[in-house]
């Protein structure tokens, strides 16, 4: 499944797209439909991991509004695409009403000069019947209405002239550069996430991350099994919720960054690190560690080093007494080392 979807409103645009995109941006989807319609489509597509999804002003908005969780390009109205409009419906020296969702079409004053024509904008508001929004710039005595499919259709109901601006290839290209640079960066901040996730299940200590309100950003495995808490139910919950340990605040909020706590019938050491930019605080890194844990691990070490040693101690003298030479050598203290390692297979 594509990683990006394309709106269009009619199927004379779909095939201008493919023509457009279809060398450079093969992996794009497009799909004719707009307004609610797009919606129920893109809740389709967002369940199977859709990143991206592109359209005009009215549908783009729609889109932004809803709760699904994906981002949104608006797909530009620009100069060339009322140029175009203007030279194939021939209306030159017309009063013109733009009726668009669009803010601000970049370069319109300067084409009006150009066309020697009276170009005026009309722009709705969110939820703007396109009825009313058609009957208001029409009674600013204007020839003829230029907008999106929803915008001809309510105009052709009301026997108002009206033209459709069709999306041109500028503003396919436009919109698709900056659809494929967010999904490129979503991707890169997926990976990054996935890394860092990586490195904290495969800590040995238990790490949790909060922002600088103590509200937990990242909990590891281990601290899941000291805490007896769920990752999911731990994300977004103060650290006290989760971590309800007296004094656990106190080292936070204070100048120590380790200290000894007792959790579920356990002592842990707690060590803290805060995320420090620009002298600003914005996090803190929370390590815990059981102590029972590193006392096993420590008398695991002592016992490995006591088995060299003894080790060492059978076979020295073995060495010794085969060398004489090396013995005499090795008895001056400016030429005894300080290690040995002995190699054994």
């Amino acid at each position: 499944m594509a990683d990006i979807l394309f709106f269009l409103s009619d199927l004379a645009m779909l095939e201008d797209a493919k023509k457009a995109l279809g060398e450079t941006y093969p992996d794009i989807e497009l799909y004719t439909a707009f307004s609610d319609k797009a919606l129920e489509i893109l809740n389709v597509y967002a369940a199977k991991g859709l990143n991206v999804a592109a359209a005009r002003a009215g549908t783009a908005l729609t889109i932004k509004r809803s709760l699904l969780k994906i981002s949104v390009v608006e797909i530009p109205i620009t100069s060339f695409d009322i140029l175009r409009t203007v030279h194939e419906a021939n209306l030159y020296g017309k009063k013109i009403a733009i009726v668009t969702y669009s803010e601000m079409i970049l370069g319109m004053d300067m084409l009006a000069e150009f066309l020697k024509t009276d170009i005026w904008q009309y722009t709705m508001k969110y939820g703007q019947a396109y009825r009313q929004a058609v009957e208001d710039a029409f009674a600013r005595d204007v020839d003829v209405i230029l907008g999106g499919a929803g915008v001809v259709k309510a105009a052709e109901m009301l026997r108002i002239p009206a033209v459709l601006i069709k999306i041109g290839k500028e503003s396919l290209l436009q919109a698709a550069r900056e659809a494929t640079q967010i999904c490129r960066a979503l991707e890169l901040e997926t990976a990054k996430r996935d890394f860092i996730n990586t490195i904290l299940d495969y800590a040995s200590a238990g790490i949790i991350t909060t922002d600088s309100k103590y509200v937990v950003t990242a909990f590891n495995s281990v601290a899941q099994n000291i805490l007896t808490i769920d990752k999911a139910a731990a994300l977004g919950q103060h650290i006290e919720k989760v971590f309800p340990c007296a004094g656990l605040l106190e080292l936070l909020s204070g100048q120590h960054n380790e200290c000894m706590l007792d959790v579920n019938n356990m002592q842990v050491i707690c060590n803290k690190a805060p995320v420090i930019v620009k002298g600003k605080i914005f996090g803190y890194v929370i390590t815990i560690q059981e102590v029972a844990k590193i006392q096993q691990m420590e008398e695991r070490i002592r016992k490995k080093i006591m088995r060299r040693e003894t080790l060492l101690n059978l076979i020295f003298p073995i060495l010794l007494a085969k060398a004489p030479l090396s013995g005499k050598l090795l008895n001056r203290r400016s030429f005894l080392p300080r290690r040995i390692t002995v190699c054994c297979w």
